[in-house]
C-alpha cells in the first residue's frame, strides 16, 4: 500500500476520479482526495500533500500540459524523485505525444477513456507502484528521536501510535523499539540524516537531560534545518525550558494527561498521510492511560549535593505549579490515593519536588490540595475534598 498524489487539470476531475477510485480498491490511499474543498491555506495544504507522497500521478492532456499548476507540479516531482525517491507517473491522455520535460520518465497511454482502458491503466499503475514501494528503502513517515534512557517510555508511545494508526515497520524509525530500529549494517549517521530529511513528522522526546544527548541535538537540529514539522512531547516532569535551541519556540505537549496523548495523536493525522484505524477508541484512550502512568510515574534524578527535604527551590512561575500540580492530582486520581508522602512524592512522581517546593504548592492551591500527616509524622499532601 503506497500514499499517492494526483494531479490534473480540472476539465479531466472525472478521469481523475476513476483512476482513485481504482486505485483505493487496490489498496493505496490518497492523502488528499482530488476535488476535495480544503478549509485554510489550500495551497500549503496541496504541496503538503505532494510531499508526502510514495508516488505522483500526473495526468497530461492537452489541457494538462497548458495549466501552470499541472507543470509546476511536475517540476515539484522531479525535485522530490531526487530528494525523497519520490515516484513520478506521467500519463498521456489522448493524442498527446512524450513531452521533453518528461522524455527521460517511462509514460503511460491513455488513448480512450473507457472502463476496459481504465482498468487496464489502473492496473500498469498499481505494478508500478508496488515494484518501488518494494524497491525502494523510503524514509519513514515519523521519526521519533529520545534518549536510550527513555526506552519504556517511548515503546509505550508506540503501542498509542500503533492503536491510532495503520503502521508498518517503513512508516516508523525509533531506534530502541523494535520492529523499528536502524537495519543491521546501517552507518548510523548516514541512515538518520537520510530518515530525517524524508520524514514527515519528527517527534521529539523530551527529558529533563536532553540537552546531553548529542544524538538528540543533532536530530533535533536537522529537523529544525530542513524544515520537517517537529512535536517536542515532554516527559519526566521536563518543561517547556529543557527543548533545545530554536524547538522551544514550537508548540510543546507534555504526555502526563490523557487527553494530551489522544491529542497529539489528532495532530499527528494532520501533519502525515498515515491511514487512521476505525473502531479502536477504547483500545486507543487505554494504550493512553498506560503512557500517561508510566510518564508520571518516571523519575527525574535530583542532585546528589542537595537533599530534597530542606532544598531550598526559586518559587516557579504559575503555569509551572500548575503542571506541578496536574502530575500529582493525575497520580493519585490514577491509584485511587487521597494522599500520598512527600517522599514518596519524589520517588514515583518527580525526584526534584523538595519539602518546600510541595508545601509551597499547597499555599499556592488550596482548592486541589491541604497539608496531611502519615504515619510516622512524614510529611504529606492530600487531595482537597
Amino acid at each position: 500500500m503506497a500514499t499517492l498524489y494526483l494531479s490534473c487539470q480540472h476539465e479531466d476531475e472525472a478521469l481523475a476520479r476513476a483512476i482513485e477510485q481504482r486505485l483505493q480498491l487496490r489498496g493505496h490511499s490518497f492523502k488528499i482526495m482530488y476535488g476535495a474543498k480544503l478549509a485554510g491555506n489550500w495551497r500549503e495544504k496541496f504541496l503538503a500533500a505532494q510531499e508526502s507522497a510514495d508516488a505522483v500521478v500526473i495526468f497530461l492532456s492537452q489541457r494538462g500540459l497548458g495549466s501552470p499548476y499541472v507543470l509546476g507540479e511536475v517540476g515539484i516531482a522531479r525535485a522530490y524523485g531526487r530528494s525523497k525517491g519520490q515516484l513520478m507517473l506521467p500519463v498521456l491522455v489522448g493524442e498527446v505525444n512524450v513531452p521533453n520535460f518528461v522524455n527521460d520518465v517511462q509514460c503511460f497511454k491513455l488513448s480512450n477513456v473507457g472502463e476496459k482502458e481504465l482498468d487496464t491503466l489502473a492496473e500498469e499503475l498499481n505494478d508500478a507502484i508496488e515494484e518501488h514501494v518494494q524497491t525502494k528503502s523510503r524514509a519513514p513517515r515519523i521519526f521519533i528521536s529520545h534518549r536510550h534512557t527513555d526506552e519504556q517510555i517511548v515503546s509505550a508511545l508506540v503501542s498509542v501510535l500503533e492503536s491510532a494508526f495503520h503502521i508498518d515497520k517503513a512508516d516508523v524509525r525509533c531506534t530502541s523499539v523494535k520492529p523499528y530500529a536502524l537495519p543491521a549494517g546501517e552507518r548510523i549517521s548516514d541512515r538518520l540524516k537520510v530518515d530525517i530529511n524524508g520524514a514527515e513528522l519528527v517527534i521529539g522526546v523530551i527529558g529533563p537531560e536532553t540537552a546531553d544527548s548529542r544524538y538528540v541535538l543533532f536530530e533535533l537540529g536537522a529537523s529544525w534545518g530542513r524544515g520537517v514539522p517537529t512535536f517536542p512531547v515532554l516527559v519526566r516532569g521536563a518543561s517547556k525550558r529543557d527543548v533545545p535551541g530554536p524547538l522551544s519556540e514550537r508548540h510543546s505537549v507534555s504526555l502526563d494527561e490523557e487527553a494530551s496523548c489522544l491529542q497529539l495523536m489528532d495532530d499527528i493525522a494532520e501533519e502525515t498521510s498515515l491511514q487512521r484505524r476505525k473502531g479502536v477508541t477504547g483500545r486507543l484512550a487505554a494504550e493512553a492511560k498506560e503512557l500517561v502512568l508510566l510518564v508520571l510515574a518516571s523519575k527525574t534524578p535530583g542532585s546528589p549535593q542537595q537533599d530534597p527535604t530542606t532544598q531550598q527551590d526559586p518559587t516557579p512561575p504559575p503555569d509551572e505549579m500548575r503542571r506541578m500540580a496536574q502530575h500529582i492530582a493525575n497520580y493519585l486520581k490514577a491509584n485511587d490515593f487521597s494522599m500520598m508522602s512527600f517522599e514518596r512524592i519524589r520517588t514515583n512522581i518527580n525526584a526534584g519536588y523538595s519539602d518546600t517546593l510541595l508545601l509551597e504548592l499547597i499555599d499556592r492551591l488550596p482548592e486541589r490540595f491541604r497539608r496531611a500527616t502519615l504515619k510516622g509524622g512524614r510529611l504529606g499532601i492530600a487531595l482537597a475534598s
